[in-house]
């Protein structure tokens, strides 16, 4: 075939008729002449300008091609999209059955086409991604949760011309999925009797991976990780686990997450403290008192040391306390009572809602004195349960008995020397606990001791001021006797009893007695001489007109 010249020697011819998938192979020779309105005659022998003929040599070389015509390609096969990772997927094909030279060769493509869109007809939200010819996966990110997303796959060959692909196209879709967000009610729970272990729960992440909507259910989840201190202790589909084996005071990082398709979600996180009994109640003491009066027993005590964390770490509540009292099997061991509870009843059995609303002291009543002290212990509870005992005790104190025998006597002028016996029950059935004060009332005139005027203090005037002016003297416990001075001479009597008091209070008053303030008695009177017989002296008087009261 003969070819006209170009101004730039370059030249491309269309040869049609071609078979498909045959090579055909081409060489071509150029002349040298042939210029302007010059022809090149058939088998280029010659040109000539319709005047003149030229002779043109031609090349003595030859230039060679070779090519085997394409078709269209048609579809790539098994198209396939699948979720890789949050708000990412990947697609996978398989080459065309026919590249274009009627067989399947990557070698025939020059192009791959991915356009993704938010259309099923793919009329809106284009996006096209070119990639190498031989390329059959294509990986997507950064897309929406809950969208569903359409995926077309073209090729492209030298049969396509000037467009980048033709032919078929293979299309596929999916939802667009995330990971979950994190699970919601994340908690923590103590286990009863079971120290150092706590019970995890939670609910379903609000996002499930696919946004909101009807489509968001837990059916999108896989499984939930259990993470303690960042590593993975168990996989499950479930809502709690329990978690053993801790080491009571040390600080825990428990964390749980849901997981789908798309990979691990977010994670709840809670820090706890390992948790165990609480320590024993501190500071308990026992005591008896005035306020809660004879045949009760006060016991107090502080919040334990340690509530289940460790000294250093209060924060977990207490939920409670026991009293128990011990029922027999007391024994002493240089001067401490304790007892072996192997008979003990409870006293006290208290719930609480927290540390600060429980109680830290419990009265105990006894219907009856005894020397042997009473033993108890008291423990306290947290949410897992009783811990250790503290252990006190303390004896049932009655009022002491009445002291006996008291009586009166006029020692000197202006004084009344009192006696008396103390009580034979101290309050505990003998005299082996002390008495704490020996009290001395005194009234003026009235025998059934009707106080009228509180005097206040024994001294002065008051005293002897009115009928029923009184006071109360304080003596040490001991006690047995006192002088009374300064009383002023009267007629009336005063009248005296003897009260004893311990830890619980005053007993039954003594006996009464009475005395008058005597003062020496003032000159006899009419005192006169007279002489009766020879060497003899008659003296004479009256009796003093004060004989000292």
């Amino acid at each position: 075939q003969t070819a006209p010249e170009a101004p730039t020697c370059n030249y491309q011819d269309l040869v049609g008729g071609v078979q498909v998938g045959r090579r055909f192979y081409f060489r071509i020779n150029a002349g040298r002449c042939c210029y302007g309105n010059i022809v090149f005659t058939p088998g280029c022998t010659a040109c000539t300008d319709g005047i003149q003929s030229i002779t043109c040599p031609k090349s003595s070389a030859y230039a060679y091609a070779d090519v085997i015509p394409l078709d269209q390609p048609t579809a790539v096969r098994n198209i396939s999209v699948a979720v890789s990772g949050d708000r990412q997927t990947v697609l996978n094909w398989a080459l065309p059955e026919d590249t274009g030279s009627r067989t399947s060769s990557a070698g025939d493509l020059t192009n791959v086409s991915v356009t993704r869109s938010t259309a099923s007809d793919f009329s809106a939200g284009n996006a096209v991604f070119y990639l190498a010819p031989a390329a059959l996966s294509f990986d997507d990110a950064g897309l929406t949760p809950g969208v569903t997303y359409y995926y077309k796959v073209e090729t492209g060959n030298s049969a396509c011309g000037s467009a980048a692909v033709c032919g078929a196209s293979a299309t596929t879709s999916i939802v667009a999925v995330g990971v979950p967000s994190a699970p919601t009610s994340f908690a923590t729970s103590l286990i009863a009797a079971l120290p150092a272990a706590f019970d995890l729960s939670w609910a379903a992440p609000v996002d499930t991976g696919q946004g909101d909507g009807a489509a968001n259910t837990v059916e999108d989840l896989t499984n939930y990780d259990v993470l303690l201190d960042g590593a993975v202790v168990t996989s499950q589909t479930g809502l709690t686990h329990r978690v053993t084996g801790l080491n009571v005071g040390q600080t825990y990082s428990f964390s749980v997450r849901a997981n789908n398709q798309a990979g691990n979600g977010v994670q709840a996180v809670l820090s706890r403290i390992g948790t165990g009994y609480p320590t024993a109640p501190s500071s308990l003491s026992a005591s008896v008192n005035t306020v809660d009066g004879p045949l009760k027993i006060r016991f107090t005590w502080a919040t334990p040391s340690s509530t289940g964390r460790g000294p250093l770490n209060q924060v977990e509540e207490i939920l409670g306390y026991r009293l128990e009292l011990a029922t027999g099997n007391e024994v002493e061991a240089s001067g401490v009572w304790t007892s072996s509870f192997a008979s003990s009843t409870t006293e006290l059995d208290a719930s609480c809602a927290n540390t600060a609303a429980c109680p830290t002291s419990h009265v105990l009543s006894f219907p009856s004195a005894r020397v042997t002290p009473h033993v108890v212990r008291v423990y306290a509870a947290n949410a897992i349960g009783f811990g250790t005992f503290a252990e006190a005790y303390e004896q049932a104190v009655d009022l002491p008995s009445a002291a006996t025998d008291l009586s009166a006597s006029v020692t000197a002028p202006n004084e009344i020397a009192l006696s008396w016996t103390l009580p034979t029950d101290t309050g505990v059935g003998d005299q082996s606990r002390p008495l704490n004060s020996v009290q001395v009332d005194r009234t003026f005139g009235l025998e059934n001791m009707t106080c009228t005027v509180d005097c206040g203090s024994c001294a002065g005037v008051c005293i002897a001021s009115q009928l029923g002016a009184c006071c109360t003297e304080a003596l040490p416990a001991s006690s047995t006797t006192v002088t009374v001075t300064g009383v002023p001479a009267s007629e009336t009597r005063y009248y005296f009893r003897v009260r004893t008091g311990n830890d619980v209070g005053f007993g039954d008053a003594s006996n009464t007695t009475n005395e008058q303030g005597v003062s020496l008695p003032s000159a006899p009177t009419s005192l006169a001489v007279a002489y009766p017989t020879a060497l003899a002296i008659s003296f004479s008087w009256a009796v003093p007109a004060d004989t000292g009261v």
